[in-house]
């Protein structure tokens, strides 16, 4: 388990990251961003791996920025994240998210606590997408994801879709 002050803490990719293989659990952010891993502009590919238990402002387990900035999941799972404010699972500012195969985000919320690894109270919220961002499904998605959109011209208030299965 690691904390830190910044806003991010676990992976920070600037560059090019490939998950394949393990796991980012237990971090926090104390900051507002990016607990398990922060895509700051770079790139990060996670293949059929975990991220979980992660926590920070926004984002607990992924955050992405930069216009630049790509996350493409390829199966795996993230769950488990809280967050103060959005996007328990991944928190996409700006650049883009692909998701494909069996990839799974649920179990994620904003408002919860994790006390000696359980996760208590909050409200879902697994994907949160800024305004003006998307998903793109890449082939057949096999795996189930919630996803909450910021409404054009308004405070991050949310109508709630579910992806998948």
């Amino acid at each position: 388990m690691n904390v830190a002050n910044s806003n991010n803490n676990g992976v920070v990719s600037p560059g090019t990251f490939i998950m394949n293989g393990g796991a980012i659990a237990g971090n926090t952010a104390r900051g507002e961003s990016g607990g398990g891993v922060c895509v700051k502009g770079g790139a990060f590919r996670m293949e059929g791996d975990s991220i979980s238990g992660n926590t920070a402002g926004n984002g607990g387990g992924v955050y992405v920025t930069g216009e630049t900035g790509t996350f493409e999941m390829k199966g795996g799972a993230i769950s488990g994240g809280t967050v103060r404010y959005y996007g328990g699972g991944v928190y996409v500012s700006s650049g883009t998210f692909k998701v494909s195969g069996g990839a799974v985000i649920t179990g994620n919320v904003k408002g919860g606590a994790i006390e000696d690894g359980v996760l208590s109270g909050g409200t879902a919220n697994n994907v949160y997408l800024r305004e003006n961002r998307k998903i793109t499904v890449a082939g057949a998605l096999t795996g189930s994801i919630g996803v909450m959109m910021q409404k054009p011209g308004f405070a991050p208030l949310c109508a709630p879709w579910v992806i998948g299965k």
